[in-house]
């Protein structure tokens, strides 16, 4: 999606019209706003703040910046332990205290952890 289908969507929810959109970051017609939007007229980096504070937004959210998605490091835990994270993740928030918890109870029962047990 670029800028100006941001800016339009965004305008959109908001509820304003493309004239008072122009007006709030000192267009004096809409058809400026209709050609940002349809992605004729580039705007510059002041226009992209002002248009920002316009549509309760940030200059990075406009630009696209904050919706995509960084790569994923190379994971190097075994497939065992990621298939248990894996697992963990697919919990309820409920159900992952409960494991901890249980995991917790489990080591605690070894040999070696108590006391004059070596």
């Amino acid at each position: 999606m670029e800028i100006g289908e941001r800016i339009k969507q965004l305008r959109i929810e908001l509820g304003l019209s493309q004239d008072e959109l122009a007006k709030l970051v000192g267009y004096k017609s809409r058809s400026s706003i209709n050609k940002i939007e349809i992605g004729e007229r580039d705007i510059t980096q002041s226009t992209i703040v002002a248009f920002a504070k316009a549509l309760h937004t940030t200059p990075s959210k406009l630009m696209g910046w904050e919706y995509a998605e960084a790569p994923k490091p190379e994971s190097k835990l075994s497939k065992e332990h990621q298939n248990l994270l894996d697992l963990y993740d697919q919990l309820h928030d409920d159900d992952k205290i409960r494991i901890v918890t249980k995991m917790e109870t489990i080591i605690e029962d070894y040999p070696e952890n108590k006391e004059g047990v070596s």
